[in-house]
């Protein structure tokens, strides 16, 4: 990758990020939030309300930084990659505009533990599985 362009490189599992050589790591509720983050900056709204992220990780009563905190100890993506946006309340990640996005080959049959939606091999038709 050209060293000379800013980039982030998303592992298949989505769990794992290296922004710029510095590499992060995610639970996988941190992964889910920092998916709706990246799909939002991908899309040119890079800012997302902390209400909506925890709505849609299904924690509404616990504060967003608190997703980011495992063993009492909080993520360093916290304050670094995922940044305050321009309103109150809402949090964008720190990608330069024109950020090279890499979502490293997925090799694994399983979809990756935090993405948003995934066809299922299994999904249910009319109230039932199929095996």
């Amino acid at each position: 990758m050209d060293s000379a362009l800013p980039y982030l490189a998303v592992s298949p599992d989505g769990l794992q990020v290296n922004w710029n050589g510095e590499l992060f790591s995610f639970t996988k509720l941190q992964g889910k939030a920092f998916a709706l983050l990246l799909r939002n900056w991908e899309h040119g709204t890079p800012d997302l309300h902390g209400d909506v992220i925890r709505r849609k990780l299904g924690v509404a009563q616990l504060a967003l930084r608190k997703v980011f905190i495992r063993r009492k100890k909080l993520n360093k993506a916290w304050g670094r990659l995922i940044v305050p946006g321009e309103t109150k309340g809402k949090v964008r990640l720190a990608l330069e505009p024109g950020t090279v996005i890499r979502y490293l080959e997925d090799t694994f049959d399983d979809p990756p533990v935090c993405a948003l939606s995934w066809p299922q091999k299994n999904a249910p038709q009319n109230g039932a599985f199929r095996s």
